[in-house]
């Protein structure tokens, strides 16, 4: 089956070397081909840098969220008021009372 494949891509390439204008297109067709592919190749690796940089963007906010949302409630369990704890931690009164409710069930 190789050397078919060869004999097919010599007898192809004898065909384009014997006509100068089919030589000329075919090189040309080549070169965009490749300059095709090339530019996905790069759009892809772009768009794949720019998903894992808005990833980790999304992934640093939730975590502070939940960082402060645990220190609400560790003020809540010792007996912080509401008030002092919006205050402090930027939270919602709504926020923190929903939390109030968590930690009771």
């Amino acid at each position: 089956m190789e050397e078919k494949s060869i004999r097919d891509a010599m007898e192809t390439e004898k065909f384009f070397t014997q006509d100068d204008i089919k030589r000329w297109e075919y090189e040309h067709r080549e070169d965009a081909l490749r300059d095709y592919r090339s530019d996905m190749r790069a759009c892809r690796e772009e768009g794949r840098a720019e998903g894992k940089a808005e990833g980790r963007a999304e992934g640093k906010e939730e975590g502070k969220l939940e960082g402060v949302k645990a220190t609400a409630l560790k003020m809540l369990k010792n007996g912080i008021d509401v008030d002092l704890i919006a205050k402090c931690t930027n939270l919602s009164i709504d926020e923190i009372r929903g939390l109030a409710e968590q930690m009771k069930t």
